[in-house]
């Protein structure tokens, strides 16, 4: 990826986050066509609508290979005073140092750095959302 580089909303773990806590802009996007970026790239609604729900369940999204090949990415949402989606914390590298088991072990301090954005920006966390140890 290069910087400034458009890239669509349904792949990846930013993206994910995004969708998971943004119920209109998931609608607008389930309706825009997935297409693929790489072989790990959802392309199905159902799919990528289970993967949102999961999102936002645990709390976080970690994915491998769906918007870069041999990528893996762990999300977090930030939110704002009223609880609302700001964005996403990512740590994103090559999935040779960064498979997905190295990933879930980051989860728990990538949560706590967002929650400290959060709380940095003003910020509130949604009651029932985002699980921290």
């Amino acid at each position: 990826m290069d910087v400034g580089d458009i890239m669509p909303l349904h792949a990846g773990s930013a993206g994910r986050v995004l969708l998971a806590w943004n119920t209109d802009l998931a609608e607008r996007v389930y309706g825009s066509g997935l297409r693929s970026i790489t072989n790990q790239t959802i392309t199905d609604v159902a799919s990528l609508d289970a993967a949102v729900a999961k999102t936002r369940a645990d709390g976080f999204a970690i994915t491998t290979g769906e918007r870069v090949s041999g990528a893996s990415g762990l999300s977090v949402p930030i939110f704002g005073p009223q609880a609302e989606l700001y964005g996403a914390l990512t740590v994103m590298g090559p999935t040779m140092r960064m498979p997905y088991d190295v990933c879930a072990s980051w989860i728990e301090p990538v949560i706590a750095a967002a929650a400290e954005g959060t709380r940095l920006i003003g910020g509130s966390l949604p009651s029932e959302t985002v699980p921290i140890s």
